[in-house]
């Protein structure tokens, strides 16, 4: 394949962009949470979420499928484990052949990807329909199953795919027929034996299938001591025992020749053997090496994917959807690590520990507050109750709600009181607290001595104007706090609103759903100024004397917020990514000026939409000595001239995009980031033919088109996290690889067969990735 040239002239039209002024910046760091999974360490202490594959080489290296987490694990012989390939989706199937080439079965992007063993990633075979298990063979065939498409097919090493059993049709039929007019449904794992026959597990059709000489049979699971629940894998070891992953019924089941059927106890969804002969069982959260002494040990997987991390740094511990913050005038940052069922606190010196729950003492704590003597309260939504601990680490009590949802007790303790799923929590001024009464609508306050009223709501979920607060409606509150005045803030979810009610008991909307959407977090400075977790935008934004302030743009779903009263800094969880961020002031922005710049895809030359990874333009003037930065750090220029720089969007972004040129703020803009936003290089720039080459390695041209049925190459940006199609003339052509462009930064190669059946010309050019689709207008030659 020929390397990409690019144009050496580019036209721009003319473009300015022009953003919010904001007066300070804000720049993000993570305190709390990580993706980290335990690589570079012993395999039994990293986290697998969801494993359905195991597979080994023959030198010794174990590689796991997992498929919750969106890659591939690689275990040394020594057993320290790494990632091996990742930026995959719903990874199934894993096999290597004896050269130590390695194939996956990524089901979520219907392809089978091989890694060489000097680590180049290609499209084997795309278009499938949710290819589940990968096989291959001595004589390097590669056998997979396709589990939507109801079959099993054979790649030869010459390229040629046939089809070795099921019509594409699901059912049960065929026994005794030609396996190719037979039909199977949700075929999953594959084994071969010595003979080579091919054995299927034919998952939803609860049985082994064999194939043998072209004919189809059922060896297990129709009846008796035999029978089978959704089998997933199957293997055979040197004296043609069948081991079976019987997956509904949590165990293995082996079938000894003729006809002895026995049970391991082993919970496993694929299985292998290794060099001496023992059964490798990957089962979710774990790898288990069951040895032929019958002996069973874990070789990977500490079961504790989403929560680890206590005693350590709190940047490298696990979270599940941290909602709501405390920060206590120690400078102890409280998180209600809500789907861990913990609240957990991190230190200034940045170690975390948990305080509270793992022990069935919570079930879904949301909210935190913590009043003036240091005793912190939760509100705990799926346990129906606001608890409180007295002094760090102290008793536990109940302070409202009786664990069962309803309503009840207006005017009675709190205690005796039902609430249903409270979301929020904050103290009151002059004591007690409010509670946002999620599920009933409505905002409750406890006072001093106890009791519980309402406050806000009358009950029913709907938006009827501002007034009264008991006459009001809300939908959904999910969030309270209270101002240095007596002021209570609303976050009315489910009316896109943040309410605020004084104290003389009136209500009023300050923010709404032109604004806002969904917002489940809300907090107030020392200033009187509005902070908003705004969900439904993914964004956290500030209600000022100014008007409103877009502060972090593009989080995934922000929900919980504290605000430092020293620093300014603004801590906020997004529960989306598990992670708490603290938004930290910056000094003033330098003199912003107003000369125009744009901000455009570097291949369609058109601003708009954005994907992590992709190439950027920024056009102007006077930039040869610019300096560019994403949420406040400064990005390595790829390209830099006067009139033009060229950058790449760091993998994590906000979309906060700053071009400084000696002191001067030239752009300070907010990008719209997506996951992909795919765009093609083109000769022209922008539209026109496409730089691409032909398979012989020459530039693709009105005069040198490709030839139907041969691959062509060419390159985008911004293809993102979506799976790759491509259209040439309006017909799909098969995609052979779609990845990094070697050399190049930002940009995609695309390798792809032209359809044949064409008419010939200047054909219409087209990429598809995920929901997001390539400018119109470009073209490539065909013949």
């Amino acid at each position: 394949m020929g390397r990409m040239r690019f144009p050496v002239t580019v036209i721009l039209s003319a473009l300015a962009l022009r953003a919010a002024q904001l007066s300070v910046p804000y720049s993000v760091t993570v305190v709390a949470g990580s993706n980290a999974v335990g690589d570079g360490a012993l395999a039994t202490s990293a986290s697998l979420l969801d494993a359905p594959g195991v597979a080994v080489d023959g030198s010794g290296h174990i590689y796991v499928a997992d498929a919750g987490d969106n890659r591939v694990r690689m275990i040394a012989p020594g057993g320290i484990i790494t990632t091996f390939l990742g930026g995959l989706n719903s990874p199934y199937g894993v096999a290597a052949d004896a050269k130590g080439n390695v194939y996956v079965a990524d089901l979520g992007n219907n392809r089978i990807q091989k890694v060489a063993l000097d680590g180049t990633v290609t499209t084997l075979l795309g278009q499938l329909a949710s290819p589940r298990n990968v096989l291959v063979d001595s004589a390097g065939n590669v056998y997979f199953s396709e589990f939507a498409g109801h079959r099993v097919s054979r790649i030869s090493s010459n390229g040629s795919v046939t089809v070795i059993a099921g019509t594409g049709v699901a059912g049960f039929s065929g026994d005794g027929s030609s396996a190719s007019l037979a039909q199977l449904r949700y075929p999953a794992g594959l084994a071969l034996d010595t003979a080579g026959n091919i054995y299927i597990a034919d998952s939803g059709n609860n049985a082994i299938r064999k194939v043998s000489g072209g004919k189809i049979t059922t060896v297990l699971g129709t009846a008796g001591a035999g029978a089978l629940s959704t089998p997933t894998s199957v293997a055979v070891d040197a004296a043609g025992n069948l081991y079976v992953a019987d997956t509904g019924n949590q165990r293995i089941r082996k079938l000894t020749l003729p006809v002895t059927i026995s049970t391991i106890p082993v919970a496993a969804k694929d299985l292998a053997f290794d060099s001496a002969g023992n059964l490798l069982a990957a089962g979710g959260a774990h790898v288990y090496r069951i040895f032929t002494s019958g002996a069973i040990t874990t070789i990977a997987g500490d079961g504790a994917y989403w929560y680890r991390g206590d005693g350590g740094p709190a940047t490298s511990a696990r979270l599940h959807s941290p909602s709501g913050l405390a920060l206590d005038a120690n400078g102890n940052l409280w998180v209600a690590d809500t789907a861990n069922g913990r609240v957990r606190i991190v230190t200034p010196a940045g170690q975390i520990s948990t305080v509270l729950g793992g022990n069935g003492q919570l079930n879904s704590p949301l909210g935190l507050a913590l009043d003036a003597s240091g005793d912190l309260f939760i509100a705990d939504a799926a346990g129906y109750r606001v608890r409180e601990i007295v002094g760090v680490q102290g008793t536990l009590l109940t302070v409202a709600g009786t664990g069962t949802p309803g309503l009840g007790g207006e005017g009675l303790l709190a205690s005796a009181s039902a609430l249903n799923a409270p979301n929020g929590i904050a103290i009151a001024t002059g004591g007690g607290e409010y509670i946002a009464d999620t599920g009933n609508h409505r905002v409750r306050r406890i006072n001093s001595a106890g009791g519980i009223a309402t406050v806000v709501g009358n009950g029913s979920a709907g938006f009827n104007g501002d007034g009264p607060g008991q006459g009001v409606q809300l939908s959904s509150p999910s969030s309270v706090c209270v101002d240095a005045t007596g002021n209570l803030y609303i976050a009315d979810t489910g009316n896109n609103r943040i309410r605020k009610q004084t104290p003389d008991g009136m209500v009023t909307t300050i923010l709404g759903p032109s604004q806002l959407s969904a917002p489940r977090g809300v907090a107030v400075d020392a200033s009187g100024n509005v902070w908003i977790a705004d969900t439904g935008n993914q964004r956290v934004v500030a209600w000022t004397p100014a008007g409103m302030i877009v502060v972090a743009s593009q989080l995934q779903a922000p929900v919980g917020l504290a605000i430092d009263p020293v620093s300014g800094s603004i801590y906020v969880t997004d529960a989306g990514a598990n992670l708490v961020m603290n938004l930290v002031p910056g000094p003033p922005l330098l003199t912003e000026v107003a000369t125009p710049v744009a901000v455009v895809n570097a291949a369609t030359l058109m601003p708009g939409p954005v994907a992590p990874g992709s190439l950027l333009s920024i056009f102007g003037s006077g930039l040869a000595n610019a300096q560019v930065l994403f949420d406040g750090q400064s990005v390595p220029l790829v390209m830099a001239q006067d009139t033009q720089v060229n950058v790449q969007i760091p993998s994590v972004a906000t979309g906060a995009v700053s071009v400084v040129v000696g002191g001067r703020v030239l752009l300070n803009a907010a990008l719209s980031i997506v996951p992909s936003a795919p765009g093609i290089f083109t000769v022209p720039g922008g539209t026109g033919p496409a730089v691409a080459a032909n398979q012989d390695g020459t530039v693709n041209s009105d005069a040198n088109p490709a030839v139907q049925g041969s691959v062509v190459t060419f390159y985008a940006t911004g293809i993102g996290v979506g799976a790759v199609s491509v259209q040439i003339g309006g017909a799909a052509a098969q995609v052979l690889y779609a990845g990094n462009a070697p050399g190049f930064v930002g940009v995609s190669q695309i390798d792809a067969t032209v359809p044949s059946g064409l008419s010939s010309g200047a054909l219409a050019l087209s990429v598809q990735a995920g929901s997001a689709q390539s400018q119109p207008g470009v073209t490539i030659a065909v013949q």
